[in-house]
């Protein structure tokens, strides 16, 4: 088993690398707040299983939800692969930023009905989705 290329305390798993780690901790903490998520658990098979029990649907919020966890689990096993390939390190700040770049782009790439739920993940995520005419 090898230690964990973003914090270089642990032993790597996937508990700790998704999101156990401080780093990656930091940034999930900071994308549930995005996606309108309330979980107190930082193991992966607790957030797999978390996400699993949720209805996996065309509603804009159940959307977000699985664009932020693919985007963080792309975005934090790039920085670990950076780490140890390319010997170069990013700030739990600048990876987050670059997850919520990409989660915006896909959400402003959607076409929506109008909805209250719409109208929030705008505000939350400071986009403009494009409508559907009725």
């Amino acid at each position: 088993m090898s230690v964990c290329a973003l914090c270089m305390k642990d032993d790597e798993t996937h508990d700790h690398l998704f999101f156990y780690c401080q780093l990656s901790s930091a940034i999930w903490n900071s994308l549930k707040t995005l996606m309108n998520k309330q979980m107190v658990d930082c193991k992966w098979n607790e957030t797999i299983n978390n996400f699993a029990e949720k209805p996996c649907n065309n509603s804009i919020w159940s959307i977000v939800r699985r664009l932020c966890l693919a985007a963080a689990v792309y975005g934090i096993w790039r920085e670990r692969n950076s780490r140890i390939f390319s010997d170069e390190r990013c700030t739990h700040e600048t990876v987050f930023g670059k997850i919520c770049d990409q989660v915006r782009s896909r959400l402003i790439s959607l076409k929506a009905k109008s909805s209250s739920a719409i109208s929030q993940v705008e505000h939350v995520w400071n986009i403009k989705i494009r409508r559907i005419n009725n």
